[in-house]
């Protein structure tokens, strides 16, 4: 190599190839940069981008398949990738395919373009990248803080929020707009939500002494739906309209005529709860000791119960390791998301053939996620609140997959 082209070689580096993405046209580029005698490898050529149209911004990585890309280390000192004036990562690399890392940049539209150390830049191909985590969703005021959370059938969202201005649920609609949907509540807040049939709303209380399920019906009228014997932390709904609640220790089941009956006393305090596939899956914690379990109990003849089985046991899941678990979804497949006050991640899928975790999203999903709801769409809605209860979001997670069904929503 001669010494004229050598030094060229060492100049084009990142931060020369940073000022040509930044400054006029590519021919103006090559007059500027290169002695009329100086040869240029040919520009790279992107044919592909995988995930295919559009990806999560910030979120894992992104393959770029095409040619003539210099599979040289340190990768990204020979291959400048572009997502419009924002530079990825290279983290591998051949001469037909790229892997960068996702930039933290949200837009449509976006011109990818790929220049390395012996060329111009490539012909621009359009990507897209989204919000993984959308943390204003709701747009909440200073000072209101959001416990029980759920969504209907047209993909409204309620929360409760407690504030010292007044207690009341919100009705967020798909496009984020709010509205009061239940003004001046008594009650300091909902530990759990749920829509039902009928477009009544069901909330469930402890104050003081009033340990309740409360319904409001599509005229925003309260009354009292059910009483309990114990603190009631989450429901949900089955098939037949049964509302399965946890109450302190036990697993009690409401029919749609309000009689609540205890099917099963489990050897801990139950804190969340999710009815899928004909089962009960509740959760149960001990503040005291930390111990934690997960089960799984059938729903047999749509009445009765089997035997309740041991899912996780927080014993042998070092993951769960002071951390607890708060809320359960599932997706359509079948996996399962935990919504825990773990840190720095606190969302969690679980595949339960494979008893094997992992962090969805992770950075992203910071604690304390207290309830959570999958709504008719890709998106999963969480309420999360600070360690000192002063300060909340509504999370809007796009999981790019749709929830299994929600019993009683009509």
């Amino acid at each position: 190599m001669n010494q004229r082209k050598f030094i060229l070689k060492s100049i084009f580096g990142f931060s020369v190839l940073a000022i040509l993405l930044l400054a006029g046209c590519a021919e103006e580029r090559q007059d500027s940069l290169y002695p009329p005698d100086e040869e240029l490898e040919p520009a790279p050529v992107v044919n592909s981008l995988e995930p295919e149209g559009s990806w999560y911004a910030g979120v894992g990585t992104i393959t770029i398949n095409g040619e003539n890309f210099m599979p040289v280390e340190p990768y990204s000192e020979y291959n400048l990738v572009a997502f419009d004036e924002n530079l990825a990562e290279v983290v591998d690399a051949t001469q037909t395919r790229l892997v960068v890392k996702s930039p933290k940049y949200i837009a449509d539209s976006i011109e990818v373009k790929i220049a390395t150390r012996e060329s111009l830049f490539s012909e621009p191909v359009l990507y897209a990248l989204k919000a993984a985590v959308d943390t204003t969703f709701g747009n909440l005021k200073a000072g209101e803080v959001v416990y029980g959370i759920c969504a209907d059938g047209m993909e409204n969202v309620y929360v409760f929020i407690n504030s010292s201005a007044k207690n009341y649920i919100m009705k967020i609609s798909p496009e984020g707009e709010t509205s009061v949907h239940i003004d001046n509540i008594s009650y300091l807040r909902a530990n759990a939500m749920r829509t039902g049939p009928q477009q009544n709303l069901y909330t469930a209380v402890a104050a003081g002494r009033v340990k309740v399920i409360y319904k409001y019906d599509d005229a925003g009228q309260q009354s009292v739906f059910t009483s309990l014997p114990g603190i009631p932390r989450a429901m949900d709904f089955d098939q037949n309209d049964n509302l399965w609640v946890t109450s302190d220790d036990q697993l009690v089941k409401v029919d749609p005529q309000g009689s609540a009956e205890t099917m099963a006393t489990l050897d801990l305090p139950l804190q969340a709860l999710r009815v899928y596939d004909n089962t009960v899956y509740t959760s149960g914690y001990d503040e005291n000791s930390g111990e934690q379990k997960l089960w799984s109990i059938a729903i047999n003849d749509g009445q009765n119960i089997g035997e309740p089985q041991v899912v996780i046991d927080g014993a042998a899941a070092q993951w769960l390791d002071g951390v607890k678990i708060n809320a359960i979804t599932f997706s359509a497949e079948g996996e399962m998301y935990l919504g825990t006050n773990g840190s720095p991640d606190a969302l969690f899928r679980y595949n339960l053939g494979a008893e094997a975790q992992e962090v969805v999203f992770p950075g992203l999903v910071a604690p304390n996620l207290y309830a959570m709801v999958w709504g008719e769409d890709v998106y999963v809605y969480a309420s999360q609140i600070n360690a000192d209860q002063t300060a909340s979001n509504v999370l809007k997670i796009d999981l790019g997959q749709l929830g299994a069904s929600y019993y009683g929503r009509d």
